[in-house]
């Protein structure tokens, strides 16, 4: 925070380039009006000098010829004298003898200048020599005649004439600043938009711009652009690393099925939310399988593999209509795996996966030994738990050569009490309250603090995941967010915590570009909220709907709202333009670090990740860390955070 004020303070005594160029431009105007008047001033100074010069002189010569020829009494060359100077415009008119001494003079006192400055006088005061002329008296030589001119009227007109100058080249000046203007802001609109390019790399957003006339601009747009474009290039290079990780990671090479781990870990992400539908669990197993594999060449043998995960999908389908989330793997060699959210009665639908691995045996001429167990998810059951008793049931069909099913729990499950219509009801008579959940560095310094709404059904309050299902199907999720925001606000916990803050927003609230417009505005009335908020957003809404998030993401950055990606990693190399969107957090989902320490492929794509966002700003948080991974290899990774446990606050 000292740093950014003091990059504030220094900013504050920076000077934009319009101002300079305004400086350079009014200095320019003043020089060349100061030369203009100086220039012009002294070359009609010296005009008038030389015209007083010659008029002192004829003068003085056409005065001394009358002398001359009239009597020399010094009475009538007194009168004679003063009658010229009083009808003249003279300074002074002076004859002296041939002795020096003075016969006549008249002079003018020095006059006041009233019209025209005494600076300006005292700097062009003309310098003009006095009218010479010889008077004779017969042979003899009488006197010599000296005239000066009045130069009070030579200096007014040059005053006149300078202020004519200054006038004309202000006007003048105007207009070519009005012109300027114009042109200036025509010739800088690109570096303007250079500007706004540059500044929104510091928000993680690359921006290409088109290369504008002006030689030096466009050579600095092109240079900005292949930054932009260089920056996107690693992103996108980034983006097939960790493709390639995440593959290896959470896949089977062969099948393509997801892996043991990847899919007991979304098993069990899945469980901890309520099921309103009841859980199903299929294992099925090649029991022949090394059998198959010797005498299969390797090419026949993985067609082999491949085909069957085909025929669980197949089987799927005829138990499930919505298949948008099941789940399929390859949990061992030998064995796969498929949950579903509803299934028939136990017995019917064994006896239809038991059809269908029999034509598929029937194939390849009976080689092909399947066996299968169906067991039912107990709602309180872990996905481990499930996969135990699965797998206890499958080694017995294994050893008895008879299928294996479970029957369905016929005790109603807690949250059967549970319905929309009550979901509504706490909403409307606002039964819930905010809980933080603290975002911790590995120094345990708090980061920020997620906003968690708690809804209270019944006796008991439950966070929002335990009702995430019944939620989603009455279509409550947006008015959930807004409420989780409306009380946030009301109560301003922002100003009793120092920490920033986090709120999620679902598909819905991005999808509605009025809920969303409403929630920002909230935010943008208190000035304080915005730059310690951050919006975040799940992995899955940014592929869902990719345009509508962008527009979001551009509105709130304006706003001053940071920005955060929740549940990624498991498809974050599928986001395209992710630099554009300016995302402050980068949440990993739970799975990607289950069993971390173990698993050196997971371990290489966390670590593309953290390499490929890291560049841009972007913190790195683990959404729950599990006891047993360790905090260095996480921090070796280039993780930056951790979500707390348990509540903080």
């Amino acid at each position: 925070m000292i740093k950014q004020a003091s990059v504030a303070s220094n900013g504050a005594h920076r000077i934009s380039l319009v101002v300079q160029l305004w400086l350079v431009i009014v200095v320019i105007a003043l020089s060349g009006l100061i030369c203009s008047v100086l220039i012009s001033g002294y070359n009609v100074k010296s005009s008038f000098s030389e015209q007083l010069y010659l008029k002192n002189v004829d003068n003085a010569n056409t005065l001394a010829l009358s002398l001359t020829q009239m009597n020399k009494d010094p009475v009538t060359v007194e009168l004679f004298v003063s009658a010229a100077f009083d009808t003249g415009h003279y300074q002074q008119i002076k004859l002296l003898d041939t002795q020096g001494e003075v016969i006549v003079e008249r002079s003018f006192a020095q006059p006041e200048h009233a019209s025209v400055p005494n600076w300006f006088a005292q700097m062009f005061a003309f310098e003009v020599g006095a009218g010479v002329a010889q008077i004779s008296n017969g042979w003899q030589q009488y006197g010599t005649l000296y005239i000066q001119s009045q130069q009070r009227y030579a200096l007014e007109a040059l005053w006149d004439n300078v202020l004519n100058l200054a006038n004309g080249f202000a006007l003048i000046a105007l207009f070519s600043c009005v012109a300027a203007s114009i042109i200036l802001r025509w010739i800088l609109r690109p570096l303007q938009r250079v500007v706004v390019q540059a500044q929104s790399f510091s928000k993680k957003q690359f921006l290409q711009l088109p290369l504008p006339n002006t030689a030096e601009l466009a050579q600095v747009t092109e240079a900005m652009n292949h930054l932009a474009e260089r920056f996107a290039d690693i992103l996108r290079e980034g983006n097939e690393r960790i493709a390639r990780a995440q593959y290896l990671a959470q896949h089977d090479e062969v099948t393509g099925l997801a892996n043991g781990r990847y899919f007991l870990s979304r098993m069990e992400q899945e469980l901890r939310q309520v099921a309103h539908r009841q859980q199903v669990l299929v294992l099925m197993r090649l029991t022949n399988y090394e059998q198959l594999r010797g005498s299969f060449t390797p090419d026949q043998f993985h067609v082999l593999e491949k085909e069957l995960a085909q025929l669980l999908i197949r089987y799927a389908e005829t138990q499930q209509d919505n298949l948008h989330d099941w789940q399929l793997g390859r949990i061992s060699h030998c064995d796969l795996a498929l949950r579903l959210n509803e299934v028939m009665a136990a017995e019917d639908s064994s006896r239809t996966l038991t059809q269908y691995c029999s034509e598929f045996s029937d194939t390849y001429n009976g080689l092909v030994e399947l066996r299968h167990s169906i067991t039912y998810i107990e709602e309180k059951q872990s996905g481990e738990e499930a996969l135990q008793e699965g797998q206890r049931l499958l080694a017995m069909a294994t050893a008895s050569g008879v299928d294996m099913c479970a029957d369905a729990v016929t005790e109603d499950a807690p949250v059967a009490a549970v319905t929309g219509q009550s979901l509504m009801q706490a909403l409307e008579k606002e039964q819930f309250e905010l809980k933080l959940t603290d975002v911790l560095n590995f120094d345990n310094s708090c980061v920020q603090s997620e906003v968690g709404l708690y809804l209270k059904v019944g006796n008991k309050a439950h966070s929002r995941s335990y009702y995430q299902r019944l939620l989603s199907e009455q279509q409550l999720d947006a008015q959930l967010d807004w409420k989780t925001v409306k009380k946030f606000f009301n109560e301003k916990l922002w100003l009793h915590y120092s920490q920033p803050f986090a709120i999620r927003l679902s598909e819905s609230t991005l999808a509605d570009e009025i809920t969303y417009t409403s929630i920002l505005a909230l935010i943008s009335s208190e000035e304080q909220l915005a730059p310690r908020l951050t919006l975040e957003f799940s992995e899955l809404c940014l592929i869902n709907m990719a345009e509508q998030v962008k527009e979001f993401c551009r509105e709130a950055k304006l706003v001053g709202c940071h920005l955060g990606l929740t549940d990624a990693g498991q498809a974050l190399n599928q986001v395209d333009g992710l630099e554009q969107l300016g995302l402050d957090f980068i949440k990993l989902d739970n799975t990607l670090v289950h069993n971390i320490s173990n698993d050196e492929a997971t371990q290489q794509l966390v670590r593309h990740i953290c390499a490929q966002v890291r560049p841009l700003g972007v913190m790195v948080v683990v959404e729950e860390l599990a006891q047993d991974i360790a905090v260095e290899l996480l921090k070796e990774l280039g993780v930056s955070a951790r979500i707390q446990a348990q509540q903080g606050h």
